[in-house]
């Protein structure tokens, strides 16, 4: 049942009866304001679920319910608001009760996060408190962000002017379980180059990288403020080249781009640094041009590096829009990597990655295919691949 209540806010009303648990309400409130932005309210709710009765302790409550809030805001295009936090009323929640008009986006855990930014004119501060409600009893909570904050420089890129590179990050990790908590301090500062021209780029970027703790002790954590420093080189070209071309009659400019990434960061020991919210990354092909082969700020990863990739695209000399494009290309390792996010896991020897390949293609405004595959020279095997197809029917 949708209620338009005003221009600016409306409610949507969604009952639910499902035979052996009873009559799910959802209720989804929507309000949109300059000063403070879009919000969405919403919540489930089930009294007395009566197949959960028969599944759970007499002492459970079996009243079934979901709260979501959700809010984006832009104030004075500088300050930038975001909200978005969901709870369940038991871990089963979302596997028992598919809620069909309220978001939750993670199915092992929900999400509950607060976030705002400034956007200066050269600076960039965010404040974040983040933490998460576990949906799995065999899955430990992710760390609690109480909270983060970070500035980092925003340059504007003029080419062929030297522009510094800043980052500060405050994180205080927090845990309702028994095991390492405290304070990062996270810090990168240095300069790059832009050289830009019609026929190519190249980019120099040179910083140093700077890691300590204050922790609680816990297990194998025993050291209270470790710390790590790096320095960092990244040397990143490529050249454009292009033709005009004709496909089916049709006038296209096909472009031809080489791209070679080197990469050096020195190695530190962190084998006494704890892992509050870092992961290796998924290895595709933007990962060759990435500084860092980790999310999250646990870890320096050391690096002697040479990335080279090869990207054609054809874009319609009618339109300009960008019909085709494939790449591809490979990590050359000239030395090991020891860094790892377990402190006993053996280093990386291999003197190359995986090649990495990316198609799409979209032949026309409602269609648009991509591909992406990851294959092993080495032992021959395709590791990974994906292939999706996109179709916009009119609106």
């Amino acid at each position: 049942f949708y209620m338009n209540l005003a221009p600016n806010y409306d409610a949507l009303y969604s009952p639910r009866y499902i035979e052996e648990r009873g009559l799910n309400h959802e209720l989804k409130l929507r309000y949109l304001h300059p000063l403070v932005g879009l919000w969405q309210v919403g919540g489930a709710y089930m009294d007395d679920d009566d197949k959960y009765r028969d599944e759970v302790p007499d002492e459970r409550s079996t009243d079934r319910w979901l709260g979501v809030v959700k809010q984006n805001g832009l104030f004075d295009k500088r300050w930038r608001s975001r909200v978005d936090y969901s709870k369940a009323s038991d871990v089963d929640y979302l596997r028992d009760l598919e809620t069909s008009s309220l978001d939750s986006q993670r199915k092992t855990s929900l999400l509950q996060l607060g976030s705002l930014d400034y956007l200066g004119d050269r600076w960039l501060l965010n404040l974040d408190v983040q933490q998460f409600q576990s949906l799995a009893d065999d899955i430990n909570d992710d760390y609690k962000k109480l909270p983060q904050f970070t500035g980092q420089y925003r340059g504007e890129g003029t080419p062929f002017e030297l522009e510094p590179v800043f980052l500060a990050q405050f994180s205080n990790f927090d845990s309702d379980e028994d095991r390492v908590t405290g304070q990062r301090v996270y810090a990168e500062a240095g300069a790059t180059y832009p050289m830009l021209w019609q026929f190519g780029f190249f980019r120099p970027t040179a910083k140093y990288r700077y890691l300590t703790y204050d922790l609680e002790p816990q297990g194998v954590f025993t050291e209270e403020t470790p710390s790590s420093g790096s320095a960092l080189v990244n040397l990143d070209g490529g050249l454009y080249f292009e033709r005009s071309t004709e496909i089916a009659g049709r006038g296209l400019l096909q472009t031809l781009e080489p791209r070679a990434y080197y990469l050096y960061s020195e190695f530190d020991e962190q084998t006494d640094q704890p892992d509050f919210d870092s992961a290796e990354l998924t290895f595709s092909y933007n990962q060759l041009f990435r500084e860092t082969r980790f999310s999250g700020r646990d870890r320096l990863d050391d690096a002697n590096q040479l990335s080279l990739g090869l990207t054609s695209r054809f874009i319609s000399e009618d339109t300009g829009r960008e019909q085709f494009s494939a790449s591809i290309g490979q990590i050359f390792y000239f030395e090991d990597r020891e860094v790892r996010l377990n402190p006993i896991a053996p280093p990386l020897d291999q003197s190359g990655s995986e090649l990495a390949g990316e198609l799409t293609w979209d032949p026309n405004e409602r269609v648009s295919l991509r591909s992406n595959l990851q294959y092993d020279p080495y032992s021959g095997d395709m590791n990974a691949g994906n292939f999706s197809v996109n179709y916009k029917p009119g609106d």
